[in-house]
C-alpha cells in the first residue's frame, strides 16, 4: 500500500517540539530506570544540590559555587533546581531515593529543552524552503546527530549542573540562529534560554548576554527587510515578560536575605580577583579545544557534508552566515569571560562548549536531510510525467500515421 504523504496531516513546529519532548522523557525514564529505583548516595556538587533543594523553604538561588563559598555566593538563579523540585513532588513515592527523584527532574528538563531545539530547528528548515515533511525529517536526523553525542557520555540523564546546561547552551545557539534572521519565535526561544543559563552558571551572563543583544539587532534588522518595521509589540512584551519571571527570585531574594546572593557574586569576584589566578589564553584555548575533541569523529561526517552542500548548492548561505556568526561571537564571549575569570580554570569550567562543536554537525545533519528532500521530489516529479510524455508520444505518432482519423471515420 502507498501512503501519500499529502494526505496525511502536516506536523506543525509545535507539534514537533512536544512529540519530541514526550518521546524523549519516555526514552530517558526507560535508559534511567536502575537509577531511579537504586538507593544512590550522590557526593560533592550533587550533594549539596540536592541538600540545598531540600533544605531551602523558599528556593531563590542557583546552586552551590565553588570559588564563592569565601563570601557565601551561589550561581545567580534556581531555574534548574525547580525541576529537581519537580521532580521531587511528582516522582517523590515512586523512586527508590531522594537522588531518583531529582533525577526525574532532570530527564524532564532535557526533554523540555530538545523539544525546544526541535522546534527551533522545524522553523529553520521551513525558512530554508524545505516542505513540511521533509522539515520534520531534518529535525529528526539533526536530533539523532546531537543526541548521539549527548548519550555518549550521559549529558542528558546526569544532575551535574555542568552537564545540565549542555543542552540548553545548543537550543541558546539554535535560537540566536533563527533570531538573527527576523523571527519572533527564535527571539522568544532566545531570551527564554539566555535567562536560563544565567539563572545555572554565573559567567553567562558575560557570554551569552552579549551574544544575545547582537542577536536581537540583526533580527529586528531582518524583520524590519520582511515586515518594514521591526519586532511585533506582543513579541516585545514577551521578551520582556520572560526576563521579568526570571529576575524575580533573584530580587525577591535581595529583599529578603539582603544584600542578596547578586551582591555577593560581586563580593566573591572582588575578593578572588587576583592576576596570578587569571587563567592565560594558552590554558583557555587548551580547554576550549578540549570539548572538541570529545565530539565522536565520525559526527564530523555530516558537517562535512553540510559545508559541501553549501558551498555547491549556494542555497543555504544565510543559514551558513548565522551559524558562523553563533559560533564566532560565543567564542569570543567565552574567551573574554575566562580571561577576566577570578576563579581557576577547569576543564568542566567549560563543557557547555561542545554545543558549539556541535552546531555545524547539527547544521550539517539539516542541511543534508533538506537536500535529500529536494532531490526526492525532483525524482517524484520527473516519475509522474513519465506517463503523460508517453501519452503524448503516442498520440503524435497515431496523428502522424493517421490512425486517429480513420478510427474517428470508422466511428462517424
Amino acid at each position: 500500500m502507498i501512503v501519500n504523504l499529502r494526505n496525511l496531516n502536516v506536523p506543525g513546529r509545535a507539534i514537533t517540539g512536544v512529540i519530541t519532548a514526550l518521546a524523549l522523557f519516555v526514552a530517558l525514564i526507560i535508559a534511567n530506570r536502575p537509577w531511579l529505583t537504586m538507593d544512590y548516595v550522590p557526593y560533592s556538587d550533587q550533594a549539596a544540590d540536592i541538600l540545598l533543594v531540600e533544605r531551602s523553604g523558599l528556593l531563590l538561588t542557583g546552586h552551590s559555587m565553588g570559588f564563592g563559598q569565601i563570601a557565601g555566593a551561589m550561581h545567580p538563579g534556581p531555574f534548574f533546581l525547580y525541576f529537581r523540585l519537580l521532580g521531587q513532588w511528582l516522582a517523590g513515592a515512586l523512586t527508590g531515593s531522594v537522588f531518583g527523584a531529582h533525577l526525574v527532574g532532570v530527564l524532564l528538563c532535557s526533554a523540555i529543552f530538545a523539544g525546544l531545539l526541535a522546534a527551533l530547528l522545524y522553523d529553520l528548515a521551513r525558512r530554508e524552503g524545505a516542505a513540511s515533511w521533509t522539515a520534520v525529517a531534518s529535525v529528526v536526523v539533526a536530533l539523532v546527530l546531537a543526541l548521539a553525542q549527548f548519550s555518549s557520555n550521559g549529558t542528558l540523564s546526569d544532575i551535574w549542573m555542568p552537564y545540565v546546561i549542555a543542552l540548553p547552551f545548543l537550543v541558546f545557539l539554535v535560537a540566536a540562529m533563527l533570531t538573527m534572521r527576523g523571527s519572533s519565535f527564535g527571539l522568544l526561544a532566545l531570551t527564554f534560554a539566555t535567562a536560563a543559563l544565567v539563572h545555572g552558571y554565573v559567567l553567562m551572563l558575560p557570554i551569552a548576554g552579549p551574544v544575545w543583544l547582537l542577536s536581537a539587532a540583526l533580527g529586528w534588522r531582518a524583520h524590519e527587510g520582511e515586515t518594514r518595521r521591526g519586532f511585533p509589540v506582543p513579541i516585545l512584551a514577551g521578551t520582556a515578560g520572560i526576563i521579568a519571571v526570571f529576575m524575580t527570585p533573584l530580587l525577591v531574594d535581595m529583599a529578603n536575605n539582603p544584600p542578596g546572593n547578586l551582591i555577593r557574586i560581586l563580593e566573591t569576584a572582588v575578593l578572588l580577583h587576583n592576576d596570578d589566578q587569571t587563567p592565560s589564553l594558552h590554558a583557555i584555548a587548551s580547554v576550549l579545544r578540549h570539548q572538541w575533541t570529545m565530539v565522536q569523529t565520525h559526527l564530523w561526517l555530516a558537517a562535512a557534508a553540510g559545508v559541501t552542500i553549501c558551498l555547491t548548492t549556494r542555497r543555504y548561505g544565510a543559514l551558513l552566515a548565522t551559524g558562523l556568526i553563533a559560533g564566532a561571537a560565543v567564542t569570543a564571549t567565552t574567551v573574554l569571560s575566562f580571561a577576566a575569570s577570578p576563579s581557576e580554570l577547569r576543564v568542566w569550567s567549560a563543557y557547555y562548549f561542545v554545543a558549539v562543536a556541535l552546531l555545524p554537525i547539527v547544521m550539517g545533519g539539516l542541511v543534508t536531510t533538506m537536500e535529500l528532500g529536494r532531490y526526492w521530489k525532483k525524482c517524484r516529479h520527473w516519475q509522474l510525467s513519465l506517463p503523460s510524455a508517453s501519452f503524448r508520444s503516442n498520440a503524435h505518432s497515431l496523428i502522424r500515421t493517421g490512425t486517429i482519423s480513420k478510427s474517428a471515420k470508422c466511428l462517424g
